[in-house]
């Protein structure tokens, strides 16, 4: 019964403040130290959709995992450095720096 109330309360929010729910957009995910709890998936409808469940969403540019380590978005931002520090190897002489 929980579940329909706040399922509810959200639509009435998105409502008051005129905003509108991107489905294709949202998914679910669940959170828990405990491996077996964080596996679980849930089925949230929204507006007669269901929201897909991903146990790595992206939030504000942070990838996020069911246990809170991190491990993805660490990989994704090593990609990165070594993306920068290849181009800067190039472009660097070996009198650039201080001497």
């Amino acid at each position: 019964m929980s579940k329909i109330k706040d399922t509810t309360a959200l639509k009435e929010y998105f409502d008051t403040w005129y905003l509108k729910m991107n489905t294709t957009k949202s998914v679910s995910t669940t959170f828990h130290l405990n491996s077996h709890e964080a596996s679980k998936t849930l089925n949230i409808k929204f507006k007669n959709m269901i929201l897909p469940s991903n146990p790595s969403p992206k939030y504000l540019g942070i990838t996020l995992d069911r246990q809170l380590n991190y491990p993805k978005h660490l990989e994704g931002c090593a990609n990165k450095i070594a993306k920068i520090n290849c181009i800067l190897r190039k472009i660097a002489r070996r009198t650039w720096g201080t001497s």
